[in-house]
């Protein structure tokens, strides 16, 4: 870069040249990522005694899997922590989260079916009364300054039965 610019080319130019932008070039890298470290113990106040304790990520797996086990509790990992929260354990979901995946103890995601759509309907009735069309409708109505639930029968097949009413 320096004998880039020593022979007269702008540095703008030249971060176009190398496709850098000026936070990348001037970028110093301090070799770890920033912010707080990932603690691996956990406080824990008894509720009863209300004596406090330290507690290690092993006895947390212990208490997440005792959780797990019980029909009652709820398997993701937010009703976990809730329910930690509640026996007296100091801990937030991306804890609880952290633990879990790493001990493989997060559930598998539930993938739902791929819906049906109606694509093409075609009414074929083969008696009267067969198919009925229904509406209903949520209607401001002026003269009573209020609204109103309409409900109509729209058609009823075969289409010399066709009505209309409203209630």
């Amino acid at each position: 870069m320096s004998d880039c610019i020593s022979k007269g080319l702008k540095r703008d130019t030249f971060l176009t040249i190398v496709d850098l932008s000026k936070n990348q070039f001037y970028y110093i890298s301090i070799g770890r990522k920033l912010g707080k470290r990932l603690s691996l113990l956990t406080r824990y106040r008894h509720p009863k005694t209300l004596k406090e304790k330290i507690m290690t990520e092993n006895q947390m797996v212990i208490a997440i899997t005792t959780l797990k086990t019980n029909p009652h509790h709820g398997y993701w990992y937010i009703l976990i922590t809730k329910a930690l929260q509640i026996n007296g354990y100091f801990v937030n979901h991306k804890k609880v989260f952290r633990i879990m995946t790493r001990h493989v103890l997060l559930e598998d995601k539930k993938v739902s079916g791929l819906r049906d759509y109606v694509q093409f309907r075609r009414v074929v009735p083969t008696n009267s009364l067969d198919v009925i069309e229904m509406d209903i409708k949520y209607v401001w109505i002026n003269v009573a300054r209020k609204y109103a639930f309409f409900y109509g029968n729209q058609y009823i097949y075969p289409q010399r039965f066709r009505l209309f009413s409203w209630l």
